[in-house]
């Protein structure tokens, strides 16, 4: 199984949330390089980067993309904020391999099929999800949307990745509820990445059992910088 470290960006700095609430964010670091090259000299093959100015509409974090992506041979994808073809081209010109595309086909769809018809190949489909319901902006909007139907619409599109986002877990090192995960895996046919409320490796190995199910990863954030993970454990970025 994949396990893929997270950084978040907020002013150029290394940050975390709780439940994706702005004003609950906590810095870790002035230099997201240097976390993206520990990442790499450990043997991770993927880092997950979100650019929350990007995602709440106050600016971007672009420049320090575009200097870890230089900088360091680490396959990155990148989410937050992608809301028209140019910023999605500027990103993986870069030198970004994936971008998470979230928001889009709720708020345009016309550009998301821009994006789709260029960079398919580029695309990871970010759901964030609670009460089993698509929510989009940052979270801030509720749609009515099912997760498991809209998975299943962006296979049928050609789209073979998601990141899921368990909203009630995000940020609060509690734990993560495996089978929420394993049945979306199931359900949509889909490649599944879990993200929210991964505290510890027992954590990563409870998701790795429903490996076969279509939960090919996990992506790890708030354990990292709370020191509750020990990356030491994760030998390759693989488990």
């Amino acid at each position: 199984m994949l396990v893929v470290p997270a950084i978040d960006l907020i002013d150029s700095k290394v940050v975390r949330l709780t439940k994706g609430k702005a004003e609950s964010a906590k810095e870790y670091s002035q230099n997201p390089l240097e976390f993206a090259l520990y990442f790499e000299s450990l043997g991770f093959k993927r880092i997950h980067i979100v650019d929350l100015d990007a995602a709440f509409n106050r600016g971007n974090n672009l420049d320090i993309i575009y200097k870890i992506a230089k900088n360091s041979n680490i396959e990155l994808e990148v989410g937050g904020g992608i809301r028209n073809f140019d910023i999605a081209q500027k990103i993986i010109d870069s030198g970004v391999k994936r971008i998470v595309i979230g928001s889009l086909p709720f708020k345009n769809k016309a550009e998301f099929e821009k994006i789709l018809k260029s960079f398919l190949k580029y695309i990871v489909i970010g759901v964030d999800i609670e009460n089993n319901k698509v929510k989009i902006s940052g979270w801030e909007e509720e749609t009515q949307v099912d997760c498991v139907d809209f998975l299943k619409q962006a296979l049928d599109l050609g789209i073979s990745e998601a990141i899921v986002t368990d909203i009630s877990k995000d940020g609060m090192l509690s734990g993560i509820d495996e089978n929420f995960y394993a049945q979306i895996a199931k359900k949509s046919s889909m490649d599944i990445i879990a993200s929210g409320g991964i505290k510890n490796i027992d954590d990563l190995m409870r998701l790795k059992k429903h490996e076969k199910d279509g939960l090919i990863g996990a992506i790890i954030g708030k354990a990292i910088y709370e020191g509750t993970i020990d990356l030491s454990q994760i030998h390759g970025g693989q488990l």
